[in-house]
């Protein structure tokens, strides 16, 4: 039996990918999620290819897009996330963050799946992060790190225009409203904020739901252009 990641993100489809399997006989392809697999976008072969190089598969559901990283008890990690636009966004544990072996599931998301407080408007980085048991891929829901997890965000200047950058927040979703994340843990978080560099840095204790955003006192204008 031998495993193969798939490369992310993915789509729908068909997938094609290279095994280092030898020729010989034929190739049995299962696809998470399922009980015996542990998660979207795993798939287990049980045979080999006819030509031993490369295979394909179809399968018929819609695996996660994102980014994964194991989480380690006793050393750092830091997950990396680059959008289409090439902005990058890291989740970075501690030595003491996990106490076992944990996977951190980074989903990019295109606009927040609630409404946000009045006054307050996205700033076109919304995410969702999921802590899953090693190695079943089981959701371990209302995870928090035993020590904080930093979360870096390069935004882009488009993102927060009309927006003070000095008061950008990070916004947790805690199953019935918007909080600031950083109260989500004791004592509460400090910002590290970066305008210069279009970025904003926050420890957080929760995974979940997060969504930056500030209050945007100008609105962007079409105007169009008239040619004679």
């Amino acid at each position: 039996m031998q495993r193969e990641d798939l490369p992310q993100p993915l789509a729908y489809g068909s997938a094609a990918f290279t095994t280092n399997l030898p020729a010989s006989a034929s190739l049995t392809v299962q696809v998470g999620p399922a009980s015996s697999v542990p998660g979207p976008g795993v798939i287990w072969f049980g045979g080999r290819t006819s030509a031993g190089t490369a295979v394909s598969a179809t399968y018929g559901y819609e695996p996660k897009l994102g980014t994964e990283e194991k989480l380690y008890a006793g050393s750092g990690r830091t997950l990396t996330h680059v959008d289409s636009r090439a902005l990058t966004t890291t989740i970075s544990s501690t030595v003491n963050s996990v106490t076992s072996t944990t996977i951190l599931e980074f989903t990019a998301l295109r606009t927040p799946s609630n409404p946000l407080p009045s006054g307050l408007s996205s700033a076109g980085h919304t995410f969702a992060l999921a802590a899953l048991t090693y190695p079943t891929g089981t959701v371990m829901s209302g995870f928090q790190f035993d020590d904080a997890v930093t979360a870096t965000i390069y935004y882009d200047a488009a993102d927060v225009l009309g927006m003070d950058e000095n008061e950008l927040v990070l916004l947790h979703w805690n199953g019935g409203q918007w909080v600031d994340a950083a109260t989500t843990g004791a004592p509460a978080s400090t910002y590290v904020r970066y305008p210069a560099e279009n970025r904003v840095a926050l420890p957080i204790c929760r995974v979940g739901e997060l969504a930056l955003a500030a209050e945007r006192t100008v609105s962007s204008i079409f105007l169009p252009v008239i040619y004679r």
